[in-house]
């Protein structure tokens, strides 16, 4: 992630939530089964079995919030991690590059994200 991105979410990060649930000032959007996707989402989410899952570019923690097991969650966003520090108590909240994952191989059962692949070069996508 580039300085600007980073910045970007940072400032992003109050409404973020809003923005990504259709929420609050983002309520009269148009989006026609988003409520269905968010709602089928949490499931899958929350149905998964790992016992040691990371979750990397967690952003506020929406998504993490469901993800069940011991939980460690990453981002660069200073700000997003702050709103996910709260929401996620007492997960372990790390801010932190997810090409450079400052974890030891083997750490974790599983790897979730949502939105860091469309962050990466095309280079780091292989």
């Amino acid at each position: 992630m580039t300085g600007a991105e980073r910045a970007y979410y940072d400032q992003r990060a109050p409404e973020y939530d809003d923005w990504w649930l259709g929420t609050g000032l983002y309520a009269v959007r148009e989006r026609p089964g988003w409520e269905e996707e968010v709602e089928q989402l949490q499931s899958v989410v929350a149905s998964l079995p790992f016992r040691k899952v990371l979750d990397v570019a967690c952003g506020t923690g929406f998504l993490t919030q469901h993800l069940r097991g011991e939980v460690v969650a990453i981002d660069q966003s200073a700000r997003m991690l702050a709103i996910a520090r709260q929401r996620l108590r007492p997960t372990r909240v790390v801010q932190a590059n997810g090409l450079a994952l400052p974890f030891c191989s083997g750490s974790f059962d599983c790897l979730c994200t949502s939105h860091f692949y469309g962050h990466l070069r095309v280079s780091d996508r292989e």
